[in-house]
């Protein structure tokens, strides 16, 4: 689903470029130069969708799926997912991450946007609230 999302993403914006997929927890292998979006996530539950320097936007998302940061410090999203985490059934240990190399900066913005509208992550703080409230029932 999430590849098959991105596949259609980038050609309604006109990008042509490869999807990698590589496991969250070897994202210290991914070159530091990528530069372009990523999603990360757990089976068909997305996670966050993201854009920038891969690995270093990357390494941020791991210090706060994994390590005991200040929750006050949190962005919204991810600490009611850090929160949630039961709740969710998810185990950042299975997460996974596609991530497309965009040679073209322009294209960040709009790609990354419409892969948020399209797969309504969890913990992006443009779609979080509406997940919070699902779960409120």
């Amino acid at each position: 689903m999430v590849e098959q999302t991105i596949n259609e993403v980038l050609k309604i914006c006109k990008v042509k470029s490869n999807i990698v997929l590589t496991d969250f927890r070897v994202i210290k292998d991914i070159p530091t130069h990528h530069y372009g979006v990523y999603v990360i996530s757990e089976g068909s539950k997305v996670i966050y969708v993201g854009q920038g320097h891969i690995r270093d936007r990357l390494l941020s998302h791991w210090e706060k799926a994994y390590e005991n940061l200040d929750q006050k410090k949190l962005p919204k999203g991810w600490r009611w997912l850090t929160e949630n985490y039961e709740t969710l059934k998810l185990n950042p240990l299975n997460w996974t991450v596609h991530y497309v190399i965009l040679e073209k900066p322009s294209k960040l913005t709009r790609v990354e946007g419409d892969l948020i509208d399209e797969l309504q992550p969890l913990a992006n703080e443009e779609t979080y609230q509406d997940h919070q409230q699902l779960l409120k029932g």
